[in-house]
């Protein structure tokens, strides 16, 4: 893993006199046909003395506090660790057959989403929604390591849209990245990478075909394994598309007669329909009109990032998918940036986030949306089990874990 250590770190206040902004940055603008150029914010004419030095006048005055502007040192290429994103084979057949759909935004649409300032809908700034409709901050690299990074930004996105339908009535509902792993077609993902839009593909084809699609986190958490895995943990069981690795349950000790079951029922969320959506001003119409969106990024450059707006880090390719939630103006400086949601834990970047400015890390490169077309909660659950399972049990859990054909077969497997 690369070190990052040389980092440029930035100051700068919009107030200070005689200049507009502390770096050049380049930003991507809509040229109104689907594409971007880049422009440059250069430093006024008007600067004559150097920033920390203007810094501290406005500080000495009661100014505005300076906000952190980030930005990143080339990586060059044999520095670069694996991706986590495969070549996208989720695109085959027609629309009917796939599920994918290319929604088109008129021009009103997109100027009116660019226009707004900030729209988050987890309320980072507190000042976007009245309360946060956004799901848990999550963790892809624990109980170990797993690059599964694509599932993680794919349902996040997800979990919020279904909030936002329910309008937070209820516990949030957590989709199951394991079942995903488990269960997604052979190719379109695992812990060794996955396709920015395989989860939504395989989630329609499991909703049109099988009638249910995604478990809940409660009845397949997340272990950090795939079938084509065999490190740590992974060894020790199989990750095989059964009844077991979909929705399970356990009852007791087995020293006391207990058993753990495959459901045949289960609360899960089915899909609609899916698509992709590129360039700045679509991105956030999406955002507006229907919620949270999942996007590849240049994870290279953030590895090390613990705050601040990230700018002038245009990116090289995409290797990481996050989801984004919305976006946000710093005051202080006018920079915009998307309110990116990573799946590496609280303890990184700003609890979990990283604020990263318009044009930077390829995130308008692409992104995908889902379209929920159901979801079980309490008002809809239908053949609800017993404390063991044993009314709602699959066919293929006769035996349960821990009887001895199951070790059995574990170890042959």
């Amino acid at each position: 893993m690369p070190s990052l250590s040389s980092s440029v770190w930035l100051l700068a206040a919009l107030s200070v006199p005689g200049w507009t902004s502390a770096s050049s940055v380049h930003q991507c603008e809509d040229n109104g046909e689907g594409q971007c150029r880049l422009e440059e914010q250069e430093k006024s004419p008007e600067w004559g003395e150097d920033e920390h030095s203007l810094l501290q006048k406005e500080s000495s005055r009661g100014g505005a506090r300076p906000v952190h502007l980030v930005s990143y040192p080339k990586i060059l290429e044999h520095e670069r660790r694996p991706s986590e994103l495969i070549e996208d084979k989720s695109r085959i057949g027609n629309t009917t057959e796939t599920g994918e759909v290319h929604r088109v935004f008129s021009q009103e649409a997109l100027d009116a989403a660019y226009a707004i300032e900030r729209l988050d809908w987890c309320n980072n700034d507190g000042t976007s929604t009245k309360m946060s409709l956004c799901t848990e901050m999550r963790n892809q690299h624990i109980p170990q390591y797993c690059g599964s990074c694509w599932a993680f930004g794919s349902l996040s996105a997800l979990s919020d849209r279904i909030k936002i339908a329910r309008n937070a009535v209820g516990p949030d509902i957590i989709l199951s990245v394991q079942h995903v792993l488990n269960c997604i077609s052979f190719g379109f993902g695992s812990c060794y990478g996955g396709m920015l839009s395989g989860v939504y593909a395989w989630m329609f084809q499991s909703s049109v075909y099988g009638g249910m699609a995604v478990a809940y986190e409660d009845a397949q958490p997340y272990m950090a394994c795939s079938y084509d895995s065999s490190i740590g943990i992974c060894k020790y069981a199989d990750w095989k598309c059964n009844s077991m690795n979909i929705a399970r349950t356990c009852d007791t000790f087995p020293a006391e007669g207990g058993t753990c079951r495959g459901l045949k029922y289960y609360p899960n969320a089915t899909l609609k329909t899916y698509g992709t959506v590129y360039g700045r001003k679509a991105i956030m119409a999406e955002i507006k009109a229907h919620g949270p969106v999942a996007c590849g990024i240049d994870a290279m450059y953030i590895l090390n990032y613990t705050g601040g707006i990230i700018v002038d880090t245009p990116g090289d390719r995409v290797d990481h998918v996050i989801s984004v939630t919305g976006w946000g103006m710093d005051k202080t400086t006018g920079f915009r940036y998307w309110w990116v949601r990573n799946s590496w834990g609280e303890y990184w970047g700003e609890m979990g986030w990283a604020r990263v400015g318009f044009g930077n890390l390829l995130v308008e490169q692409e992104c995908v949306w889902g379209e929920v077309a159901s979801f079980t909660d309490r008002h809809n659950q239908q053949n609800r089990a017993f404390e063991d399972g044993s009314n709602v049990a699959a066919d293929d859990t006769d035996c349960g874990i821990w009887c001895e054909q199951s070790k059995k077969e574990k170890r042959e497997y």
